[in-house]
């Protein structure tokens, strides 16, 4: 595994800078376990976009990360359009995920689809959960090779390429990232991860992840590992060896079936140096 390094007088403008747009009213959860694997994960600085009716509570919950209050409420609609895409511009992010806790609404899946082709078409982002619904056959062309990172499980696989995964999940890993010039994770047991020519399967993980909100843990950590300068595939293949590791170290404390979510991002701490060991870092 490939884990980012840093000097000793390294400041946090220069350990990532993270944009993460996600969640709606209903959903926010989503967006606060995604921000916070990424804090987890080395990011110097995570800044979350979301609905304003959630913003109060996250600032005082999670000071650690910088919140930005978008003008709806419920659910992103093209009302937060243009405040997002200003402001994240000047924040100008190493890397962008975007999907937890969306939606899929119409309204919010066509805001999705144009902040694909005005913001991410050349960013290196991690496409996630709701996110990957507002994908069409059409977008490829409009997105620079090799610089997103796909994250479906079984069904939004089918969602978005229009058939189901067949054989070992790096074969459907590799076929569909051969298909869109783009890098694919396909997530279950032996999580299979593509980029059209390199191709692997993660070894890592147990039956306890399989609990709402493990997604968008692994959707943080990889987003923070791109924007430390990992290249999105070694940023997919780390990221998923790092949270199926932090979820092997929980399980033998907590058992299969009381793992959630935020274990795996309390454990992640230990998966890191875990990895930095093996790795002679």
């Amino acid at each position: 595994m490939k884990l980012p390094t840093r000097s000793q007088d390294t400041h946090k403008g220069e350990c990532g800078r993270v944009v993460i747009i996600a969640g709606s009213r209903s959903m926010i959860g989503a967006a606060i376990l995604a921000s916070l694997a990424a804090l987890r994960s080395g990011a110097g600085l995570v800044h979350l976009f979301t609905v304003g009716s959630a913003v109060p509570q996250i600032n005082i919950t999670y000071p650690e990360l910088i919140v930005h209050l978008l003008p709806d409420q419920e659910m992103i609609t093209k009302s937060s359009l243009t405040t997002l895409i200003s402001i994240c511009k000047k924040i100008n992010p190493d890397a962008i995920a975007i999907g937890p806790g969306m939606g899929r609404d119409p309204q919010t899946q066509s805001v999705i689809h144009e902040i694909f082709t005005t913001l991410l078409y050349d960013k290196k982002s991690v496409i996630d959960a709701d996110a990957l619904h507002a994908i069409e056959p059409t977008l490829w062309p409009k997105i620079s090779p090799q610089t997103w990172v796909l994250t479906p499980h079984a069904k939004e696989y089918e969602a978005v390429f229009g058939k189901k995964p067949e054989g070992q999940k790096a074969f459907s890993a590799k076929h569909a990232a051969s298909d869109c010039h783009q890098i694919v994770l396909l997530k279950g047991h032996q999580t299979g991860i593509s980029d059209g020519t390199q191709t692997t399967t993660n070894s890592t993980g147990n039956p306890g992840l399989a609990t709402a909100g493990t997604g968008d843990v692994l959707t943080g950590i990889i987003v923070a590992l791109m924007a430390q300068g990992l290249s999105p595939f070694e940023a997919a293949k780390t990221g998923a060896y790092l949270h199926g590791l932090a979820g092997d170290l929980a399980v033998k404390e907590l058992g299969f079936h009381s793992l959630i979510a935020s274990d795996v991002i309390r454990y992640l701490p230990y998966a890191f140096k875990e990895t930095q060991a093996l790795s002679g870092l």
